[in-house]
C-alpha cells in the first residue's frame, strides 16, 4: 500500500453514481427503504403506546411523591403534630423510597418487568387510596409513631 492510496476503511462521505446505477438496477430509489421489521419485534404503534403509559405513570409517581410536601400543612393541623414530627414523616418517606428504589431496579433487571411494574402499580394504587381514608386517630400508628418525643 503506498501513502497515495486511502485506507481501506474509510468511506466516501458523497455517494457515487456507480450507488445511484446500481439501485437502479434493483428497481428502488436511492434514499427510499424497504419496511422492515424493528429489530425489538415490537411495532412502532406498539413502541410508542408503551412510553406513553410509561411516562403517564412517571408523572402520576412523582406527583404522588411530592403532594405530601405541598399538603404538610394540613397534615400537622389534622393530625395535631409539630414541625418536627411532620419532618420525621417526610424524612421517613423518602428514605423508604431511596432504599427500596435500587432493589426494585436489581428485580427489574432480573426478573419479568411486566408482573413487577403491575403489582407495583396495583400496590401502589390501593394505598394511595387507602390512605385518603386513614382515620383522625391512627391506632397504634399515632401513639407509637407520631408520638416520639424530642
Amino acid at each position: 500500500m503506498s501513502m497515495a492510496d486511502p485506507p481501506l476503511d474509510t468511506a466516501p462521505f458523497f455517494s457515487d453514481d456507480s450507488e445511484v446505477e446500481a439501485a437502479e438496477d434493483e428497481g428502488t430509489v436511492p434514499g427510499q427503504q424497504d419496511e422492515e421489521e424493528p429489530a425489538s419485534g415490537v411495532s412502532n404503534v406498539r413502541a410508542l403506546l408503551t412510553v406513553i403509559v410509561l411516562c403517564y405513570i412517571n408523572l402520576l409517581n412523582y406527583m404522588d411523591r411530592f403532594t405530601v410536601a405541598g399538603v404538610l400543612p394540613d397534615i400537622e393541623q389534622y393530625f395535631g403534630i409539630s414541625d418536627g414530627k411532620s419532618g420525621l414523616l417526610q424524612t421517613v418517606f423518602i428514605c423508604s423510597y431511596m432504599v427500596l428504589a435500587p432493589l426494585f431496579g436489581y428485580l427489574g433487571d432480573r426478573y419479568n418487568r411486566k408482573v413487577i411494574m403491575s403489582v407495583g402499580i396495583c400496590f401502589w394504587s390501593v394505598v394511595t387510596l387507602a390512605s385518603s381514608y386513614t382515620p383522625k386517630k391512627v391506632s397504634g400508628l399515632r401513639s407509637s409513631y407520631l408520638s416520639l418525643q424530642y
